[in-house]
């Protein structure tokens, strides 16, 4: 053999080495494609080489990278050339995975293929399918520009087997990056669990979920949850891609995409709103893609997350995989928080009358002071007892009297202020709270008070009237004292002096 020739080939088998070094440790699609063109064109002394991808859903090429000569001319028109290139032209030559050379002078190629060659300025190409295990990923193409050139036998081989190492890296790298995000889904779904496990106030948690949605979505506009019971949809949160927070973009509607969401208990994906039935004839100006996503605890829907983008888009499958994740976890930190307010009411409020009960009384007092105390304002207390309310349950029973009861609760809270807090104290005595309230703004607001109980008719079952007056004494902080003892103590004192007043004859 030459010693030239020998030297030559000495350097390709180096070259290629190194190359196949290279591609193993790239780690993503864009890397391997930089990686095999750079190698491929160094090693074939081409002018150009490209590699494109082979799309199977689209059944379609696409352009992956391009890698020209340095000393190729006019480089900016030939890559805005080869950027236009339709690849699916020439994807008969090579259906059959094997590796070809073509040239603008062989007749024998089909019409389409040399004009295609002619439009891109090709003088001779080496087409080589990328692809493993029967698996086409892609298409190599090294082109000499400026003459035709055949390609040796050994140039085909070195061609293939870099072709062959680049469909392994392509799918190491897929593999790797299929790896890295479904590990980045992991790490993203525990760190919302860890969220909605710390709380268990349900706004808190809505919010968590909502702004774990658009850090993951980063493309979204928008994603709001509506909670579900009894076959109605209530607004729980919405937050906007600037963080922006606050009331639903619309209403739900009775047959739109989160009502039906809700009632079939299935994720909905829209791609593009245009072609979709459920935006048929929907009214606003908006044309992009949208996913519902229900919430469920079992078969039970308690809620429907929503995500909406202005532009139409694809969604992948790790896409969805994660908000199916994260919707398991938020129906359970939803139910949860339901149930912490349920038993939190429940511990928290008289079954009878449906007011406060004592527990929350006591609460409620001890804040009220250390408002008060820190902001220096007044707050005033009252303690109520019915009047002759034992009688009723000598004549009429215990039932008519918790009857009765549970009508002081009703007129309790209709006649006082939203600001104000009313509870049943125990039996039957009553409190009130009146945030921020003098002593001369509270004989006001208990004098009409007493007005409305005296006007007031309370009926039993049968329908008889029943008429009661209550006793009511009125505590000021810190005027009367500046602690919750204090403070229960003067309003109960002045409580009696009424109730004296009231039994005492003219």
């Amino acid at each position: 053999m030459d010693p030239q020739v020998f030297q030559f080939k000495k350097q390709q088998l180096s070259e290629l080495t190194r190359a196949v070094t290279q591609l193993s440790s790239c780690l993503d699609v864009d890397e391997v494609s930089k990686t095999a063109t750079a190698q491929l064109l160094k090693l074939m002394r081409a002018d150009a080489c490209v590699l494109a991808g082979w799309d199977n859903h689209l059944n379609q090429f696409e352009l992956w990278e391009i890698k020209l000569s340095r000393d190729l001319e006019n480089q900016d028109k030939i890559l805005r050339s080869f950027s236009l290139s339709n690849w699916s032209q020439i994807y008969s030559v090579i259906k059959e995975g094997k590796s070809i050379q073509i040239h603008v002078d062989d007749h024998e190629l089909q019409k389409d293929i040399i004009d295609f060659l002619k439009q891109k300025n090709i003088k001779s190409a080496l087409l080589v399918p990328v692809q493993s295990k029967g698996i086409l990923y892609g298409l190599m193409c090294v082109m000499h520009l400026n003459q035709i050139k055949r390609f040796k036998e050994e140039d085909i081989v070195l061609a293939y087997l870099l072709a062959s190492q680049s469909s392994v890296a392509i799918e190491n790298a897929r593999l790797y990056q299929s790896l890295k995000r479904h590990t980045n889904e992991m790490e993203s779904i525990y760190q919302v669990s860890l969220g909605l496990t710390g709380s268990l106030q349900l706004e808190e948690i809505l919010n968590v979920i909502l702004r774990s949605i658009i850090k993951f979505m980063s493309d979204a506009q928008d994603s709001h949850v509506f909670l579900y019971d009894e076959d109605k949809l209530e607004f729980g949160a919405a937050i906007w891609a600037d963080g922006k927070t606050g009331v639903p973009f619309s209403d739900p509607r009775p047959h739109g995409l989160t009502y039906t969401v809700a009632r079939e208990g299935k994720a909905i994906i829209i791609p593009d709103t245009r072609q979709h039935p459920l935006y048929k004839n929907y009214r606003m100006d908006w044309q992009g893609a949208i996913m519902g996503m229900p919430l469920k605890i079992g078969n039970e829907v308690v809620g429907v997350i929503s995500i909406a983008w202005e532009q139409p888009r694809v969604f992948s499958e790790s896409e969805i995989r994660f908000l199916r994740l994260l919707g398991d976890q938020a129906a359970l930190a939803i139910e949860n928080a339901r149930l912490y307010r349920f038993i939190s009411l429940q511990a928290h409020t008289d079954s009878l009358t449906g007011l406060p009960n004592r527990r929350s009384f006591d609460l409620r007092l001890e804040d009220e002071i250390r408002r008060a105390s820190r902001y220096h304002h007044p707050f005033s207390l009252v303690m109520m007892d019915l009047d002759g309310f034992k009688r009723v349950n000598d004549l009429y029973g215990h039932p008519a009297g918790d009857l009765i009861l549970r009508q002081v609760g009703e007129l309790l809270d209709r006649s006082t202020r939203d600001t104000d807090f009313s509870a049943r104290y125990g039996g039957d005595e009553f409190a009130l709270i009146l945030p921020e309230t003098s002593d001369e703004v509270a004989k006001q607001v208990l004098s009409k008070l007493k007005g409305q109980f005296s006007s007031e008719v309370f009926r039993l079952k049968n329908g008889e009237a029943i008429h009661l007056t209550a006793s009511m004494g009125l505590a000021t902080f810190p005027e009367d004292g500046e602690s919750s003892d204090l403070l229960i103590s003067a309003a109960d004192r002045y409580m009696y002096e009424d109730k004296n007043d009231l039994s005492r004859p003219d």
